[in-house]
């Protein structure tokens, strides 16, 4: 897949050898190594939710590996191992979640009214959502004045059906359980960088919110949903 020029520098990823195609993407603060080419094969055998869990949009092998520049102004040098993606995570089932491209899509779907998403989590039977709502494209469009309490707007019933509506249209009824969100709850409180719940380049932490807000994550597996939580599929 790659060649290199210090093979006693064990971290060393090097670059792509000739016909590899190399995708460096986004997932988080670490960057992912994308793989495609003749050496990579294209799919699972007459299993397409499997590949869909391991190829992106275009192709690309998804392999799991955090990489970073070796010099960020000589990228001749080529890559390091920089561990693994850490928030990806596996169902009961043992359906891999391929988190940065499914909060991704979310996000996308939801602009402007929701800032970030965290999607939960491992170890469930099915997928479930924790939405942070942006304030002022929330008040804006429940005519809600600027000094609104975040509770009454996301409790507003105009907000709710615009959600649900958003929120419907991600979901397929054969799609896959990796990409199928079933529950969801549009929280008031909003992630902070004291809590640790952001970076100091305000990223969020899907580990650190699935941690402080366990009640809540529990709360949307209940058999029963809470107050707030909205059940799509189940």
């Amino acid at each position: 897949m790659s060649a290199n020029f210090a093979p006693d520098f064990k971290a060393l990823v090097g670059i792509p050898v000739p016909a590899v195609a190399v995708r460096i993407a986004p997932v988080g603060e670490k960057l992912e190594l994308r793989l495609k080419g003749p050496c990579v094969t294209p799919g699972y055998w007459r299993s397409p939710d499997k590949t869909a869990e391991a190829f992106d949009a275009e192709g690309y092998y998804r392999t799991g590996d955090a990489v970073a520049w070796i010099d960020s102004e000589d990228k001749a040098l080529g890559l390091r191992f920089d561990g693994r993606i850490a928030e990806n995570f596996k169902l009961a089932s043992g359906t891999w979640v391929q988190v940065a491209d499914l909060r991704a899509a979310i996000i996308g779907v939801f602009a402007p009214l929701c800032s970030d998403v965290v999607i939960c989590a491992p170890d469930r039977p099915h997928l479930t959502a924790i939405l942070f709502p942006e304030p002022g494209a929330c008040r804006k469009l429940a005519g809600l004045p600027s000094d609104a309490p975040l509770a009454d707007v996301v409790s507003h019933p105009a907000l709710r059906r615009e959600i649900s509506s958003r929120m419907g249209s991600l979901q397929t009824a054969d799609g896959p359980g990796s990409r199928t969100i079933r529950r969801y709850v549009l929280t008031a409180e909003l992630p902070n960088i004291e809590t640790g719940e952001l970076s100091d380049k305000r990223a969020i932490s899907q580990n650190t919110v699935l941690a402080r807000r366990a009640a809540l994550v529990d709360a949307l597996y209940a058999d029963e949903p809470g107050p707030g939580i909205e059940v799509l599929v189940g």
